[in-house]
C-alpha cells in the first residue's frame, strides 16, 4: 500500500523537493502500520530517538511543528560535580580506585569491631599487648572490596600489609589462555600481601581477588618495618608466616608433579579442612565457599576432572557438599586417596 501525500506549495520550494519528500514518504510506509494519511502535510521529520521514527501530520497549526521539533531533541542532563549525591544529600567523595572504601581506624562507623580487636585476632600480632598494638592504629586504613573485585593485580608496587577482618581473599595467576590457578586463600585473622613486602623488589608477584565481600585494614610499609623492629615477637611470627607460605608453595608443587588429580583433590581438601574447618557432629566442614570450579583452579585441572574425582568421595560418604560448602566425614579415605602413588 502506497501513501498518498499532498503538499502545499508553501513547503516545496520546487518541483524536485516535493517529489523527494514524497519519496521519502513512500519508503516509510511500513512504519505507520499501513494507514493512508490524508489531509495536508505542511512538514516532515524523520527523528531517530530510541530506535522510533517519528512522522508529523498537519493539524493546521504551524506550532505543532515546532514543539514536535523540540521534543525530538535529545534532553541535555544537567552536569553534576564528582562526588554528587543524587538524592540530594550533598557532595560525597569518591570511592578510589580499587576499593569500596578507603578510612583512618579512627573514622569506622560507631559498633565496628576495634582494630585493636582485629589485630589481636591474628598469628603475626596477636600475642602483643593492646597497649603494644595501639602504636599501629593511627597507621591503619580501613578498605572494603566487593566480590569479584580486584585487590591487587601481579607487578603492582607492595606498598602495604592486609590484615582480614571479614570475607576471604584469593592469590591466583592467570595464563595466556584465560586459565586459573589458585595458589593460596586468605580469611579472617589472616594476613595478605607479606611475601611483596618484602621481597627486595617490591611488587605483587600474585593477582589477588576478593571471593566475597570482604573488609581489610591495611598498613604501610615503613610503619610495619618500624613497628617490627621495636617488637621482635611480631618479627618472629612474620617470619614463620613467611616460611609458612613457601612451605605450601613446595606442597603444592610436589602434588601436581607426584599425585594425580584424585590425590590432588583429596590434599587440597584436606589442607583446606585444617586451616579452615570447624568442627560439627558430622565431621569437618571447611568455612569457605567453594564452587568446584574454584576447586579446580586450586589443584590446577579442569572442572570435569575433578568433578569426576569428587563423585567418588561424594558417593562414598567421605565427602558431602552442600550450599557451596565441603564436609569431611572420613579424612582417614582422603589420606589413603592423597597417599597413593
Amino acid at each position: 500500500m502506497v501513501c498518498r501525500v499532498h503538499l502545499p506549495q508553501h513547503v516545496g520550494a520546487g518541483r524536485s523537493r516535493t517529489k523527494q519528500r514524497r519519496r521519502q514518504f513512500e519508503r516509510l510506509h511500513h512504519t505507520i502500520d499501513q494507514h493512508v494519511l490524508y489531509g495536508y502535510v505542511f512538514g516532515a521529520l524523520l527523528a531517530e530517538n530510541g530506535k522510533r521514527h517519528r512522522i508529523l501530520t498537519s493539524s493546521g497549526a504551524r506550532k505543532a511543528w515546532s514543539t514536535q521539533l523540540r521534543s525530538c531533541r535529545p534532553r541535555r542532563r544537567r552536569a553534576r560535580p564528582p562526588g554528587h549525591d543524587r538524592r540530594g544529600q550533598g557532595r560525597r567523595p569518591p570511592p578510589p580506585s580499587g576499593a569500596v572504601a578507603l578510612r583512618s581506624a579512627n573514622e569506622w562507623d560507631h559498633g565496628a569491631v576495634d582494630p585493636v580487636t582485629i589485630l589481636r585476632s591474628t598469628k603475626v600480632f596477636g600475642e602483643l599487648s593492646p597497649a603494644a598494638l595501639a602504636e599501629l592504629v593511627p597507621h591503619l586504613r580501613e578498605r572494603t572490596f566487593a566480590t569479584n573485585q580486584v585487590v591487587w593485580l601481579e607487578g603492582d608496587p607492595a606498598d602495604a600489609l592486609y590484615i582480614l577482618a571479614d570475607g576471604a581473599l584469593k592469590s591466583h595467576r592467570t595464563s595466556r589462555e584465560g586459565h586459573e590457578v589458585i595458589l593460596i586463600f586468605n580469611s579472617v585473622g589472616d594476613v595478605a600481601g607479606e611475601v611483596g613486602l618484602f621481597h627486595p623488589a617490591q611488587v605483587r608477584h600474585v593477582n589477588v581477588t576478593a571471593m566475597a565481600p570482604t573488609r581489610c585494614l591495611t598498613i604501610g610499609r615503613e610503619p610495619l618495618l618500624g613497628f617490627l623492629s621495636r617488637h621482635p615477637q611480631a618479627m618472629l611470627r612474620m617470619l614463620e608466616q613467611i616460611a609458612t607460605v613457601a612451605v605450601k608453595a613446595a606442597s603444592s608443587y610436589s602434588g601436581l608433579a607426584f599425585n594425580d588429580i584424585r590425590g590432588r583433590v583429596a590434599a587440597a581438601l584436606l589442607a583446606l579442612a585444617d586451616e579452615y574447618g570447624e568442627r560439627t557432629p558430622t565431621g569437618v566442614r571447611i568455612r569457605l565457599r567453594l564452587s568446584q570450579a574454584t576447586l579446580a583452579a586450586l589443584v590446577a585441572a579442569s572442572r570435569e576432572n575433578v568433578n569426576r574425582a569428587l563423585a567418588g568421595f561424594l558417593a562414598s560418604g567421605a565427602v558431602s557438599y552442600a550450599d557451596r560448602q565441603f564436609e569431611i566425614h572420613d579424612p582417614t579415605a582422603l589420606e589413603t586417596a592423597r597417599n597413593l602413588p
